[in-house]
């Protein structure tokens, strides 16, 4: 049995069942001098904080290191903060050494970059910045250039080699075979996709303010509408197919099995209500095909109008433009889509601390991917909102829609700096948790810019919570509103909540219709006023 050291207070680290540990050395002191050399999960008031990846640094001899008290009773204590304690850590790592004594304490692990076979890992205590300063140093010396190291991923070992080690720098670690990178890749991806849902299902992932841009549009009511509910027409053309009600379920997930579910279940609800939805990022799948059976919801819902999804970021780089398109072919491939969204994610790039930061050639490479595409293009903001000159842009490069993705929903940025769990990327993420764009200030914008002739189809997503403001969105000038987060929730719990949660929106959207005599979509628009008008 172990016993692990604890702070007073309620919250108490203990073992979960799945804990794995050897031999614990002690010494004739008064505290016992506690080694985990296979760190996999622990709970914290039983929930499980379950570790993403095992780095296994193999030398001859360990460094004498302080005991693993400190190391452990910070991490207790950051249980005890939830603004600054992720539902799980990004990466939990352990560095052992090959023999039985003095192996390191749990660890840390940030994935800063990977790229050309190099994945650079910054080593550091689960403590404050003097702790992590303090373990770095003592840590980092004895990584020699060289030194071999075996990574453990979702079960599959990389093994690998440190690069560079010094009481500066992250430690770098490089692949012995770089082409398994894009498999390293896509696993990590698929833990981080396990994040976003435990964090979008349990924590507020939303703007703080929650302002989508909307409130300040009002509806004309027609007193005497002289009409009848079964009258009321809500079917729109988009991309070329014709669909019962102007509402598309946006992509949000994918990739693990859980993911697997929600999208089953979106895809049922989607299809049984004649409306189109989207998956979320495809790019582990691309990377590794065991990833691929994942996204593919056609095999049980044939008749659902698919939406496939990859990131701008993944196009350009080291990828040449015969490569990016390849990939957008293989993604449509993969599971049968009827379009494909490129989304478009610069902030949450930014604040992810593994994320992309290049987006060089990104318009012209979406622009040469359209051109005679088998399926129509989407490019798709993500919580930040679409710019007028960008949607002009777009437009004229010959995609099909454009989704402005603005601010007031989902916060992507802010789930990442959730995700991450240290007190630097939680500030970050915090101070830009509203930026950009509402979704109504981008919807006119980009309405105004491409003029009433634009010749693509307009999708307003960020924040639409209920029929009005799907009515709103519409009447703006909108063809379809996308749905997100609402929609995810539900899918948690089956299809038949989608399908209410849908019904639900769609009968709110008649009742506006109904409310201002309008009979179909297009006389929306002429009810819809700014409140400093009236």
């Amino acid at each position: 049995m172990v016993d692990f050291p604890h702070p007073p207070g309620p919250r108490r680290l203990t073992r979960s069942p799945g804990w794995r540990s050897k031999e614990i050395p002690r010494r004739t002191s008064r505290r016992p001098k506690v080694f985990l050399t296979d760190f996999k999960e622990i709970n914290v008031d039983s929930r499980p904080l379950q570790s993403i990846l095992t780095l296994v640094i193999l030398t001859d001899k360990g460094p004498k290191l302080p005991t693993t008290q400190p190391i452990i009773e910070p991490l207790a204590r950051r249980a005890q903060m939830p603004a600054l304690t992720p539902i799980v850590p990004r990466l939990a790592v352990t560095v052992a050494s090959a023999g039985p004594a003095h192996p390191f304490g749990p660890l840390a692990a940030w994935a800063v970059q990977a790229g050309s076979g190099h994945m650079i890992l910054e080593v550091a205590a689960a403590g404050t910045s003097p702790q992590t300063r303090q373990l770095t140093q003592q840590t980092n010396p004895q990584l020699k250039p060289g030194t071999p190291c075996r990574i453990t991923v979702g079960g599959s070992d990389f093994m690998c080699e440190t690069v560079s080690a010094d009481n500066e720098s992250p430690v770098s670690v490089r692949l012995v075979n770089p082409a398994q990178l894009p498999v390293l890749d896509a696993l990590i991806a698929s833990q981080r996709k396990v994040h976003h849902i435990e964090i979008c299902e349990t924590r507020d992932v939303e703007s703080s303010d929650r302002d989508q841009g909307l409130s300040g549009w009002s509806f004309m009511p027609c007193a005497l509408p002289e009409m009848c509910w079964d009258e009321i027409d809500t079917t729109r053309r988009f991309l070329g197919k014709d669909f019962s009600a102007p509402v598309l379920i946006t992509g949000m997930t994918g990739g693990v099995e859980r993911g697997r579910d929600i999208n089953h279940n979106l895809a049922r609800a989607a299809a049984s209500r004649g409306i189109p939805m989207g998956v979320g990022s495809q790019r582990m799948a691309l990377d590794d095909p065991r990833f691929a059976g994942i996204f593919d919801v056609k095999k049980e819902v044939p008749d659902v109008f698919l939406i496939g999804n990859i990131g701008a970021a993944q196009l350009v780089g080291d990828r040449s433009l015969e490569a990016a398109r390849d990939a957008c072919l293989r993604a449509v491939d993969m599971i049968q889509a009827d379009a494909l969204a490129i989304h478009v994610n610069v902030l949450q790039e930014m604040i992810q601390i593994e994320g992309d930061r290049d987006f060089r050639g990104v318009a012209s490479t979406i622009a040469a991917i359209a051109d005679g595409f088998p399926v129509p293009v989407l490019v798709k903001e993500v919580g930040s909102g679409m710019d007028p000159r960008t949607a002009l842009r777009l437009a004229q490069s010959g995609v099909a829609a454009l989704d402005v993705g603005g601010r007031g929903g989902t916060s992507w940025g802010w789930i990442e700096g959730l995700r991450a769990g240290d007190s630097r990327t939680l500030d970050l993420a915090s101070a830009f948790r509203d930026w950009g764009l509402t979704t109504g200030a981008a919807l006119v914008m980009a309405r105004d810019a491409l003029g009433p002739a634009r010749n693509v189809d307009l999708i307003a997503t960020g924040g639409i919570r209920s029929g009005v403001d799907v009515a709103k969105v519409i009447a703006l000038g909108a063809d379809m509103a996308g749905i997100g987060l609402p929609l995810f929730k539900a899918a948690l719990h089956g299809a038949l909540e989608v399908e209410a949660a849908l019904d639900q929106i769609i009968k709110g959207l008649r009742t506006v219709m109904m409310c201002t005599g309008s009979r179909d979509l297009k006389a929306l628009s002429k009810t819809i006023f700014a409140n400093g008008d009236r």
